[in-house]
């Protein structure tokens, strides 16, 4: 059952709206037109899991989308958190085209088609602040202790994922998968 609908992100809609009126040569111009297709591609990826998650039956599953939870520290985001009974499950969703490389101390790496390295953030890490923070947020709000799974899923089929490390511990992390 979805609980949460994945709404049209407001600000997707602004940070377009404004690369549509920007001249090309105005100084912001390419910050802003990127930053609106990594908010478009981020909720196309979104968009596009709820094929998958359309397969979970309606019940024990709820389903909330783009969740965004106040706690001590300001504001964190949740893609998408599936609630069941036995467990709650962090979905972090990257729709990322090309090949993204994980290296030892979790730091994703998209390689461009001109063969540059890009920085994409460190996703492990990411997930796993989530993680801490809705649990310190549950514990604070006399919710029952439930235990908390996370999943990065990569939803654009044409991503290769590579592991350039041999490091034990962060191979055992197998959190990261296609969801397509």
């Amino acid at each position: 059952m979805i609980g949460k609908s994945l709404d049209i992100p407001v600000l997707m809609l602004q940070t377009e709206a404004l690369s549509w009126r920007l001249a090309e040569h105005h100084l912001k111009s390419k910050e802003v037109n990127k930053h609106a297709k990594n908010l478009r591609a981020g909720y196309n990826g979104e968009k596009s899991l709820e094929f998958t998650l359309g397969f979970l039956p309606e019940y024990p599953y709820i389903i909330l989308h783009n969740l965004r939870i106040h706690d001590e520290n300001g504001f964190f985001q949740i893609d998408t958190l599936i609630l069941s009974p036995q467990f709650l499950l962090i979905v972090e969703v990257k729709n990322i085209a090309g090949t993204v490389m994980y290296d030892e101390f979790g730091q994703a790496i998209r390689i461009t088609k001109k063969g540059e390295e890009e920085n994409l953030g460190n996703h492990i890490e990411q997930i796993n602040l989530q993680h801490f923070r809705l649990l310190r947020w549950m514990r604070e709000h006399g919710f029952p202790v439930t235990p908390i799974e996370k999943l990065i899923a990569y939803s654009n089929p044409n991503t290769i994922i590579k592991n350039i490390t041999t490091i034990q511990p962060f191979l055992k992390q197998s959190f990261i998968k296609k969801a397509c």
